[in-house]
């Protein structure tokens, strides 16, 4: 099962490593949709349970009690849809989420198993508001953001200014 995974995650997300960028029209139609969704306070757990359900050997890398951990995924989502218009600028944010997965030995083919419980419940929660094109739309987005996940260098770029220099120019040449 698991080669048959990992052929999947590289079929699913390598196509996507050269592409930061979305249509306004996929964006839109994430942002239409994420409104409806985030309301939902059953969202993420009605996700994790369907997670379990497909891939229950990823139920170990989580507490007992995953409250905490679906808070922090509905921020993350949250996170996501309000800069998909900015691929470019969140990368390095979203390769720092990737080499804490990776620090935690989660395996790449795992990426497969999320998306499809996300997708999957995002289109059953939304039902009938669920219009063409979303799930294709949520589709690219997290294939995108897992490709850059799993892609990751093993450590972050050093800037070539520090922050301080970036945040303050006069002041640092001083």
């Amino acid at each position: 099962m698991a080669e048959k995974a990992y052929s999947v995650w590289q079929n699913q997300f390598l196509i996507f490593s050269n592409s930061n960028t979305m249509t306004s029209e996929s964006i839109n139609m994430i942002s239409k949709s994420w409104d409806l969704l985030s309301r939902d306070p059953q969202l993420v757990t009605r996700f994790y349970n369907r997670l379990f359900d497909i891939a229950p050997e990823t139920r170990r890398y989580f507490k007992d009690d995953i409250s905490k951990q679906s808070e922090k995924l509905a921020h993350t989502l949250n996170f996501l849809v309000m800069n998909l218009d900015r691929l470019d600028e969140i990368k390095e944010s979203i390769e720092d989420l990737g080499r804490h997965h990776n620090k935690m030995k989660i395996k790449a083919e795992y990426y497969v198993y999320v998306k499809e419980a996300l997708l999957t419940t995002i289109q059953e929660t939304l039902d009938e508001q669920c219009e063409s094109g979303m799930v294709e739309a949520w589709d690219h987005a997290l294939s995108h953001v897992a490709s850059t996940m799993i892609n990751a260098p093993k450590k972050r770029e050093k800037r070539k200014l520090s922050l301080w220099a970036r945040l303050f120019p006069n002041k640092a040449a001083s």
